[in-house]
């Protein structure tokens, strides 16, 4: 009998454990950051640079990705730069990639995308980019291919042609974990 107790109450604790799923998740698993659906995740700011004004609109109603908004940058002169910032820089340990959807403006539209781990420094490794026009296209950014920043505090889309380039449209912005 005493056996038989021990055995049921092992089969319980493995049933249970089994049940609640951490047999299955590593502890360290990092779950996705959403850094904009809709409007900006409320620990991220606009701190986008631009002088004339270039305009960043982070309501557009169309096209949209998903949801009901977008962000629509139209870059009025070259090098101008679209860019989120957190206060909170985020340890990139257990993320692997920045994805987002982009439409690209009448032509094509060509970007620099990089990060930085502080408000003003760290640069990552640059990545241009051409976003196909007038279609959403979905861009997923390995953060080795930035240089495996070790922390995120800005994500930027920055103009690299020099000049004025047509309006263009981001969307469903997020930062990738491994879980």
């Amino acid at each position: 009998p005493a056996k038989a107790l021990l055995n049921t109450l092992l089969l319980a604790f493995t049933c249970i454990f089994l049940a609640s799923g951490l047999s299955h998740t590593p502890a360290s698993a990092a779950t996705d950051i959403t850094i904009y659906y809709d409007a900006l995740a409320g620990s991220w700011d606009d701190w986008s640079w631009e002088s004339p004004p270039s305009v960043f609109n982070f309501n557009a109603n169309s096209p949209v990705h998903g949801g009901n908004h977008s962000i629509a940058i139209t870059f009025n002169q070259g090098w101008h730069g679209l860019s989120l910032y957190t206060s909170s820089p985020i340890n990139t340990s257990g993320y692997l990639s920045i994805d987002f959807w982009a439409y690209g403006g009448a032509g094509g539209t060509q970007i620099n995308f990089y990060t930085q781990s502080s408000g003003d420094g760290g640069q990552s490794t640059i990545q241009a980019l051409l976003l196909p026009a007038n279609i959403w296209t979905h861009f997923s950014v390995p953060l080795s291919d930035l240089g495996n920043p070790g922390g995120i505090a800005r994500i930027n889309w920055q103009e690299n042609t020099g000049g004025v380039q047509p309006t263009f449209y981001l969307d469903d912005i997020l930062l990738v974990g491994d879980g």
